[in-house]
């Protein structure tokens, strides 16, 4: 595998390059914590983090989805509808 570094003179660039395609998130630090939030500009970024309060996969992805819901349906019967 190939790994390829980018230097950290090119990182505002890179950074305001994908700001452009959407939200940013990145560990930020709050008091003694680090967190994951949405940043606007490179230095809120805290580079240096160990831990974040919650795993990235638990900010990014949630626990939980609604994927159908029931309703009364005729007969006693139940439809299912996807979540809209």
């Amino acid at each position: 595998m190939r790994y390829v570094k980018l230097p950290q003179e090119n990182f505002e660039e890179f950074f305001n390059s994908l700001k452009n395609w959407g939200k940013l998130y990145a560990p930020t630090k709050k008091g003694n914590i680090y967190s994951f939030q949405h940043v606007e500009n490179p230095p809120e970024i805290a580079f240096d983090y160990t831990r974040t309060m919650l795993p990235p996969k638990k900010f990014f992805v949630r626990p939980k989805d609604e994927m159908l819901r029931l309703r009364g349906g005729v007969n006693g019967r139940r439809a299912m509808e996807p979540n809209q």
